[in-house]
């Protein structure tokens, strides 16, 4: 029986050479957790990854999910994504705050 994350996809984001573990179950420290956020942060602000590894990450529940989330949000804010990469609709990965949840 093969393991379905012995050989990583073309699209996985990797932190020290090897892909993202998952966001509940990984042995990260809380400097490296901090590392990986601001890492994606800034590889998003440097644009230097893809819309397909950000859509990797948050479709395998990998550590910085909600960062890649807010990530694809800024993009469909802008219009370089008309439509949501996972659901094919205009909604947001998180909901925009309105007067009433100050």
């Amino acid at each position: 029986m093969s393991d379905k994350f012995s050989t990583p996809p073309e699209d996985s984001y990797n932190y020290k050479d090897k892909p993202l573990e998952h966001f509940h179950f990984n042995n990260y420290t809380k400097e490296e957790k901090l590392d990986i956020v601001l890492q994606i942060e800034r590889d998003f602000n440097a644009g230097m990854i893809s819309i397909s590894q950000l859509t990797w990450i948050y479709e395998n529940k990998r550590f910085g999910s909600f960062s890649a989330g807010l990530c694809l949000d800024k993009l469909m804010k802008k219009n370089v994504l008309k439509r949501n990469p996972i659901t094919g609709d205009k909604r947001l990965f998180n909901k925009e705050k309105s007067k009433f949840d100050w």
